[in-house]
């Protein structure tokens, strides 16, 4: 399941979303990047289900439109260095 909308951003949650009816391979990801652990993510893995937190999709696009934008392709792994401090 993905989430792309902005519910989880400043802590906002779904209601009665019935996560532990997915199947168990599932993977629920939320392209909510700040809080990093949205509270989509958390539950779902109170279930039990794996989680993608939102970061790569920021990371890859962010790489992708300097890349357009400049020419220059960044270095993916000081970019998401970069990322991660400022998330923290």
């Amino acid at each position: 399941m993905i989430n792309a909308t902005s519910v989880g951003l400043k802590g906002t949650r779904f209601t009665n979303l019935p996560l532990n009816q997915l199947r168990k391979n599932s993977i629920v990801s939320d392209l909510v990047y700040r809080p990093l652990w949205t509270p989509l993510l958390r539950e779902a893995r109170k279930v039990g289900l794996r989680t993608h937190t939102g970061t790569g999709m920021l990371l890859y696009q962010g790489a992708e439109s300097l890349a357009l934008w400049t020419g220059h392709h960044p270095k993916i792994e000081v970019m998401r260095k970069a990322l991660l401090d400022a998330l923290q």
